[in-house]
């Protein structure tokens, strides 16, 4: 949106470079800087109309990641608590025999797109411990199998913003409270 305020057709410089030389202070600068908080502040109230509207319809409870049933819910400070179940059979109920390391449950968990209320995405960083007790995010475990359920927290990267939906790869939404 920030670099939409060139003339129609014209494709050398930009706003910056025009402020640049008019002054930051000139009347067609600051009429432009005006009308660009408009329009952030209007996409940003639609983003966290639409985000309002798809939690509204999304189901609370666990995703499903690598066959395995993923609840996260909110913890204090801004972090996540997570839970895994299952044994990895796709429905994630927990019937199946496939096996799971923890590099490929972090993969996995790396697909998931946090949302805020604003409809900014966020990214998290899992610290995860199996029915054994083992760290995921320990070097020596990570490539071992691991045996649910497993526990933990996710810590939201860029700081602390309360999460209102979870997107799955294939495109399901669940809400978080």
């Amino acid at each position: 949106m920030k670099g939409r305020f060139k003339e129609p057709f014209t494709h050398a410089g930009n706003f910056r470079y025009a402020a640049g030389f008019l002054g930051w202070g000139d009347g067609e600068i600051q009429g432009r800087l005006a009308r660009l908080r408009e329009l952030e502040a209007a996409f940003d109230a639609a983003a966290a109309r639409e985000v309002r509207a798809i939690a509204d319809e999304a189901p609370r409870g666990p995703v499903v990641v690598g066959g395995r049933r993923v609840t996260i819910t909110a913890a204090r400070g801004g972090t996540l608590a997570l839970r895994i179940d299952g044994t990895g059979d796709g429905t994630g109920d927990g019937t199946g025999t496939a096996e799971l390391t923890c590099e490929a449950l972090l993969a996995g968990l790396g697909h998931l797109v946090l949302i805020d209320a604003n409809g900014r995405t966020l990214a998290m960083v899992p610290s995860l411990r199996d029915a054994k007790g083992h760290r995921c995010d320990d070097r020596e475990h990570a490539t071992s199998l691991v045996q649910a359920p497993l526990r933990g927290t996710a810590r939201l990267a860029g700081g602390a913003r309360r999460v209102v939906l979870v997107r799955t790869p294939e495109g399901a939404f669940a809400r978080i409270d």
